[in-house]
């Protein structure tokens, strides 16, 4: 999508209406393993969701649209419960902190912006990231930290309600927080791990081919990341503590720097995601569990909800999110194995 051509006056004559609807708005059924759609019922010709993200109650999942809103949408309850912005502009990212305390997102052309969900305060990041374009928001667990991407290989980490941040000295192609909120890690040609206050370098983690695409933190210390070269493309896996590399699978494709690498909240499945498939893979063997294959093409955001039992999917632009059953998708249900947590 051209940023530029977004018509602001036009955005905001935009209706933003939530119905929830079993079959799709021409009539179609709803593929096999949906069980229900979100429809964003915006005027015709306009373009709708552009990124989510799912609170870690499994339950809620924020939303950010082409015409600046961010919304709260709980699954339940099957309504948006909080709306931020005032259809100003593309909403290019959105995070939630693991707390579910904090959320954050960015719009075209201003800066990054955090919310405190119990008081309503904002703030507003210092680092200027007006003229790129920013592809990845990830928090501390805490949530007192913002680890933020850009598209021009651009890293930082701010301490959220100050001015302190740090760079990465290096480029950059992914980054996170581990869970325990005392590592971050970097990704470009090999994966440096940081001290998140800092950005001191505790380890490096080499041995990859070509850039790292993305990232998934595991149970027991492990740290997952795909890389890609013109040799193909890996899953490879490290124990942090000792930097030992415990494993590497060949990939059956490509997995692009753009697409998030996104885990079960087990950790037991990744999923590569795509423009037009999604591929399903267990952790532990790097076997493909499932490929989620789609007729439309356009980058795709996927975010597991209720402990794993389902996740849903928007495809950047389209007015309606869908929401999958796991098992179904998969062919079995989570967790694939009760000892591997």
């Amino acid at each position: 999508m051209n940023r530029s051509s977004v018509n602001l006056a036009v955005l905001a004559s935009i209706l933003f209406v939530v119905s929830h609807k079993t079959q799709s708005f021409a009539g179609e059924e709803l593929p096999a393993g949906a069980t229900r759609r979100i429809h964003v019922e915006l005027d015709a010709g306009k373009e709708g969701l552009a990124s989510l993200a799912a609170f870690s109650d499994g339950n809620r999942i924020a939303f950010g649209t082409t015409d600046g809103r961010v919304v709260i949408y709980d699954v339940k309850q099957k309504k948006i419960t909080r709306q931020f912005g005032d259809r100003k502009s593309y909403v290019e990212r959105v995070a939630v902190s693991p707390n579910g305390k904090r959320l954050a997102w960015v719009r075209d052309f201003e800066p990054v912006a955090v919310v405190d969900l119990s008081s309503g305060k904002e703030y507003k990041c210092p680092v200027d990231t007006e003229q790129v374009f920013i592809e990845r928001l990830s928090f501390s667990p805490d949530g007192n930290r913002l680890a933020v991407l850009d598209d021009e290989a651009g890293a930082f980490v701010w301490s959220i309600g100050s001015a302190t941040h740090w760079k990465s000295p290096q480029r950059a192609t992914t980054i996170g927080f581990f869970p325990d909120g005392k590592t971050v890690a970097v990704g470009f040609n090999s994966v440096r791990l940081l001290k998140p206050e800092s950005g001191d370098l505790i380890r490096e983690l080499s041995s990859v081919e070509g850039l790292v695409g993305g990232f998934a933190f595991l149970p027991s210390g492990r740290l997952a990341a795909t890389d890609g070269s013109c040799r193909g493309s890996k899953l490879r896996i490290w124990d942090v503590k000792s930097g030992e590399q415990l494993a590497a699978h060949k990939l059956d494709r490509a997995h692009s720097t753009g697409d998030p690498l996104v885990q079960s909240p087990d950790g037991q499945v990744l999923v590569l995601t795509g423009h037009q498939r999604m591929q399903f893979l267990e952790t532990k063997t790097g076997q493909i569990l499932a490929t989620k294959s789609f007729r439309k093409r356009g980058s795709r955001r996927l975010a597991f909800i209720d402990s794993g039992r389902s996740f849903i999917t928007i495809r950047e632009g389209d007015s309606d999110a869908t929401i999958w059953d796991t098992a179904h998708v998969l062919g079995r249900a989570l967790p694939l194995d009760e000892n591997a947590r």
